[in-house]
């Protein structure tokens, strides 16, 4: 499925996407948030 997210949006929620893609062993979703966020 795609989900659309507006900057701001991904901006507000990164931080909660991370940590739950992350807790379920997801990372190269978590990197992808990061790298849509900004952060390293």
């Amino acid at each position: 499925s795609l989900i659309y997210y507006s900057r701001q949006g991904i901006q507000e929620d990164a931080d909660h996407i991370i940590k739950l893609a992350t807790v379920e062993g997801l990372t190269a979703h978590a990197n992808s948030v990061r790298v849509r966020k900004g952060s390293d």
